[in-house]
């Protein structure tokens, strides 16, 4: 029995089709170690450790992807080089990705005189944890 056993194994380690498998699990498993991230302590972070951190960066709640702003009343503020929309009901600021009604709603908002509350129309979008602003429409509000 135990001989059957060992001319068995024998035959299933000299085929290929068993090397290629025992390759790619190897090879599988190294790059899933090695896109672990790596906390100060040394050891592999998990995915409820990054997450975490995540949520620390970004103390607003995280919006889904697609998510419809409709419409939103608020001021536009520039902050590190890029314009932000902050919204006036809950006080969240949403970084926004440039577009041409970005680029002529803010030619406008940068004028002392005309800076005030704007109503914009948009789409959330998602990316590295933290939400962007597609502007569709902006409109001055009186």
């Amino acid at each position: 029995m135990i001989q059957r056993l060992n001319r068995a194994a024998v035959r299933i380690v000299s085929l290929p089709a068993f090397w290629m498998l025992w390759g790619l699990l190897l090879v599988t498993s190294y790059v899933n170690f090695r896109l672990l991230p790596v906390t100060a302590q040394g050891h592999a972070a998990t995915a409820s450790d990054h997450s975490s951190s995540l949520r620390k960066s970004n103390p607003s709640p995280l919006q889904r992807e697609g998510s419809v702003a409709d419409p939103w009343r608020g001021k536009f503020q520039f902050e590190s080089g890029r314009i932000q929309f902050v919204d006036a009901s809950s006080g969240l600021a949403y970084t926004c990705l440039e577009n041409l009604t970005l680029q002529q709603a803010t030619s406008i908002a940068t004028k002392p005189q005309l800076a005030g509350d704007w109503i914009v129309r948009g789409t959330l979008t998602e990316f590295d944890g933290n939400n962007f602003l597609l502007i569709d429409r902006a409109i001055r509000a009186r």
